[in-house]
């Protein structure tokens, strides 16, 4: 019978769910421990195995990584929690009618450095979940000392007799042995990872994805690395979802790589989820260092982009005021910049904008022809004069610009 039920939602916390399960099977024995993928017969219906599992569980274990009520359905682009199908809730609805009748024990776990989601705009079914006091277990080297906590609380549940905590730890390192021959697999894998890396420096953007997911299959794949170049190599070739994935894997390993978060957002925001980009972005934001300029702009331009195409108009005149505070002196950000006040409803602010840059000595045509426009809306007729003849000036077919000629038909309208 069952006595532990581990429920994890695999988008969220595949990776660590997968170390907490081999700890409790060395501790309690594989007939002891149920993990969906590892437990469940072959040709059995998911959620009706599930629902009479649940019933024999003494205990259950609530996985929750960061993104535990974040993950989405690909097709309402809502989230899972909210549909009564899901998988992940049913479980959590099961354990928790269990608990409230006080035949089971059910226990949040927070992993990847999660903190407990906000219960109010969840299913009210599941909320008392969230209002269980629960258990983290940290990342390395953290890791095996809150295992081994985990573990003597739940032999006190179960009243299995407790085992000196050397064994809580991964089996024990084997005796002395000759060192066994060097495995070509080894090799292959170090192989095909250099030739992923050199097709995608070459822009051969299919191949390197080929390679990098043959590379993951390989013992010792499985890594950040890996993960990281297929992730590039997806986005290159415009495979959007695997790219996504790719970096959510790697990032859960290694979550300082800012170049990674960037690929994220780009990948989010090619797969209509703009929020989501966003959040990505603000996070690359949070670990490029203050010093770096370059690679600030960047991620601020980007996250104005976004805010740009979504018409979120107040937003991006916030980002692009960031921007200015790093590039004061960049023309086409100025120009941008009075555009996005007329948006938000400060015509005059964009009037005061456009004149300074005009003020410059390397102002465009575009500058003078931006002042026009505002000029004309302001009814401004001599402004609007100025500002068409040094665009006249700077302008290079000004005779022919359609552009000129139009705010000029304006002007002659005045």
């Amino acid at each position: 019978m069952n006595k532990i039920f581990l429920s994890y939602r695999r988008e969220d916390s595949a990776d660590t769910c997968g170390r907490i399960y081999e700890w409790l099977v060395n501790r309690f024995g594989k007939e002891a421990v149920f993990k969906d993928v590892d437990s469940i017969p072959l040709g059995v219906a998911f959620p009706d195995y599930i629902a009479s599992v649940i019933q024999q569980c003494a205990v259950q274990l609530v996985v929750i990584g960061p993104r535990f009520s974040d993950v989405t359905d690909s097709a309402t682009g809502r989230p899972r929690l909210e549909n009564p199908g899901d998988f992940v809730r049913i479980e959590v609805e099961s354990g928790l009618a269990r608990w409230q009748r006080r035949e089971t024990i059910v226990v949040p776990v927070l992993v990847q450095g999660a903190t407990m989601p906000d219960s109010r705009p969840l299913p009210a079914s599941i909320r008392p979940l969230f209002e269980i006091n629960g258990t983290a277990v940290r990342r390395d080297p953290d890791f095996a000392p809150d295992m081994r906590h985990l573990i003597t609380q739940i032999e006190r549940w179960l009243g299995a007799a407790p085992v000196p905590p050397a064994q809580h730890d991964s089996p024990p390192p084997p005796q002395p042995t000759p060192a066994p021959p060097p495995d070509p697999r080894a090799a292959q894998l170090r192989r095909l990872v250099d030739d992923a890396g050199a097709a995608l420096a070459a822009g051969h953007f299919g191949d390197a994805v080929l390679k990098a997911e043959l590379a993951l299959t390989l013992p010792g794949g499985n890594t950040a690395e890996v993960r990281a170049l297929l992730a590039r190599a997806a986005a290159g070739a415009g495979q959007w979802q695997p790219a996504r994935d790719a970096a959510t894997r790697a990032l859960a390993d290694d979550p300082f790589a800012i170049p990674l978060w960037r690929l994220l957002a780009d990948a989010h925001h090619h797969l209509n989820a703009p929020a989501e980009a966003l959040v990505a972005l603000d996070r690359a934001q949070a670990l490029t260092p203050l010093a770096d300029t370059t690679t600030r702009l960047a991620i601020l331009s980007e996250r104005r982009a976004i805010q740009t195409e979504q018409q979120q108009w107040p937003a991006a005149l916030v980002t692009l005021e960031d921007e200015l505070r790093l590039a004061p002196d960049d023309p086409a950000r100025l120009e941008t910049l009075a555009d996005l006040q007329a948006k938000t409803n400060h015509p005059q602010d964009a009037r005061d904008t456009l004149r300074r840059l005009t003020a410059r000595p390397d102002a465009r045509a575009a500058a003078w022809l931006a002042r026009a426009r505002f000029a004309l809306a302001a009814h401004d007729a001599r402004d609007a004069q100025t500002a068409l003849d040094a665009a006249s000036r700077l302008a290079p077919n000004a005779a022919t610009d359609p552009a000129l000629a139009a705010l000029r038909a304006q002007l002659a309208d005045l």
